[in-house]
């Protein structure tokens, strides 16, 4: 497990270990040294501590060096919860916490792709939904509003803020297009039925299909506008039974 930075710290410590035997020697081989009985005692007084600085200071700069990256990816991490997605981390080192972070920038950059093309998407349909000369309403299986477009509203009588998460009987008002909505749901099937709203003299033509999401049933209405093409219904049976 992560050999790189094992063999990082072997490195440091075979060449401290061999600097230590190697100041030891001259130590003691020197001429001074050699007859004095004391001088081998004195020589170990200086050698344990230095050999113990020694090594604390090579852990210290090792984990230091080591934990420095990993912090800077903690931050960045911080900084991405709080949808800051442009953070990254620079990688400084070529073991495996450099490694890491590359790997990590690689996720960032394929994430913050797959969201910008996400969003494009959701740009797009937004706009279809927005233009749609029909209106549309999903519900979920609770029954609630989850999406509705302008031309919904605009049949419906409503605001984006009324019917958002209220349930689809407060929203439709008119008994005939919850009832056809509520047999799409016991039935779980595709119900239609033309529909007069009373309270605005609308009349539209309601397809209500069934829709299955992580296992519960879900309703999709559309509702088509058709008051224009009954007016014109009207005017022509008028017509043709004054010239008859």
């Amino acid at each position: 497990m992560f050999p790189k930075i094992r063999w990082r710290i072997a490195t440091l410590y075979a060449v401290y270990t061999a600097g230590l035997i190697f100041g030891v020697a001259l130590f003691l081989t020197r001429p001074g040294c050699r007859t004095a009985a004391g001088c081998s005692f004195w020589g170990v007084w200086w050698i344990v501590p230095l050999a113990m600085g020694g090594a604390y200071f090579i852990a210290w700069f090792v984990s230091e060096r080591s934990a420095r990256p990993i912090k800077q990816l903690t931050s960045v991490l911080q900084r991405l919860s709080a949808g800051d997605l442009e953070a990254r981390v620079l990688p400084t080192t070529r073991d495996e916490v450099g490694d890491l972070i590359r790997a990590f920038n690689s996720v960032n950059d394929e994430f913050r792709h797959n969201l910008d093309r996400l969003q494009r998407e959701l740009n797009r349909v937004s706009r279809v939904l927005r233009l749609m000369a029909d209106g549309l309403v999903i519900t979920d299986s609770q029954g609630f509003v989850q999406l509705i477009n302008p031309a919904a509203m605009r049949i419906l009588n409503t605001t984006r803020e009324e019917a958002l998460w209220s349930s689809f009987a407060a929203v439709a008002y008119q008994h005939q297009l919850i009832d056809l909505w509520q047999k799409c749901r016991s039935e779980n099937s595709e119900q239609t039925a033309a529909i007069e709203m009373t309270r605005h003299g609308i009349f539209v033509q309601a397809i209500i299909s069934p829709f299955e999401e992580n296992g519960r049933i879900g309703c999709l209405v559309m509702l088509q506008d058709l008051t224009d093409i009954r007016r014109l219904e009207t005017v022509r049976r008028d017509f043709i039974s004054n010239v008859s």
